[in-house]
């Protein structure tokens, strides 16, 4: 039998998190849905079977988490939550992180987009990595500005009077708030300020409360790691929105308007797959990019 492996790296308040920073426990909990649900110990979800149900991951080296397990048969896709517990004194302050991994593979949950060298490199013979970086991080930017495919849910807990909170990831910036749980129950935002990523609520809370905020993020820098199961289900049309901004490119010699417009339909395609996919579970896409020209 193959073994899967997943890595997860983990930050909070821009600290790796270690043993120490949440109270001498890891309290970094892992569950597991194998995608066909003919294995699982405990249905959580309608259409999903969790394979591996509130595990604790491994503590490896500072913010870094593995688990690994033995797979029940070959070619199987997981989707995994890792629950991150983040105050030793309030158990219902946490993160959760969601992803994708495929079975057999070691593998961790962040990504970037150096990744997609190899994708790109073979067709811009002579661009600088350093340009490919720049293109890049551009083109994850827009799709995740379009998509919302990067979420993450915040977990805030109240203060008593006070109703302006901020909003911190473990990376990337928030571009917007899609949905605030109070106790389980649908709330809305008042305001959300993208410069000083805070929110402010719709009303003052009168006692200390547990408020789960998904947010849609995007990577402050071309270097920023994004979400592994962005760059498994779209590395195709970051790539190919990456080489499309690279072959528009005047004076260089790796320019190809022909191939440019080719690249710039597949990644269209990747959006508007992403979009769908999102869309369907009642995230709001963004306006569209316009590819420069230079």
């Amino acid at each position: 039998m193959s073994i899967t492996i997943l890595t997860q790296r983990l930050h909070h308040d821009n600290e790796p998190i270690n043993p120490i920073t949440v109270g001498g426990s890891h309290k970094i909990y892992l569950t597991v849905w194998e995608s066909q649900a003919e294995y699982g110990v405990s249905e959580l979800t309608p259409d999903a079977t969790a394979f591996i149900l509130n595990e604790m991951m491994d503590y490896q080296a500072a913010g870094v988490f593995t688990y690994q397990w033995e797979d029940p048969a070959q070619d199987l896709t997981y989707y995994y939550r890792v629950r991150a517990y983040m105050s030793w004194e309030n158990p219902d302050s946490f993160n959760d992180f969601f992803g994708e991994v495929q079975g057999g593979s070691s593998t961790d949950s962040w990504a970037t987009v150096a990744l997609l060298y190899p994708r790109i490199l073979p067709y811009v013979p002579g661009c600088p990595t350093n340009v490919i970086l720049q293109m890049g991080g551009r083109v994850l930017t827009d799709f995740c500005e379009e998509t919302h495919a990067w979420r993450e849910t915040l977990t805030i807990t109240t203060t008593a009077g006070v109703d302006e909170y901020e909003l911190d990831p473990a990376s990337g910036y928030v571009l917007c708030v899609l949905s605030v749980k109070d106790n389980g129950a649908i709330t809305s935002v008042d305001e959300f300020l993208p410069k000083d990523q805070k929110i402010t609520l719709s009303y003052v809370p009168v006692q200390t409360r547990s408020l789960e905020v998904l947010v849609a993020l995007a990577p402050v820098n071309a270097t920023d790691a994004f979400p592994q199961y962005i760059y498994q289900r779209y590395g195709d049309a970051l790539a190919s929105g990456t080489l499309a901004l690279l072959m528009a490119m005047d004076g260089t010699p790796w320019k190809n308007p022909q191939m440019a417009e080719v690249n710039r339909s597949i990644y269209d395609g990747g959006v508007a797959r992403a979009k769908g996919f999102y869309l369907r579970n009642g995230l709001v896409a963004a306006p569209r990019f316009m590819f420069p020209t230079f």
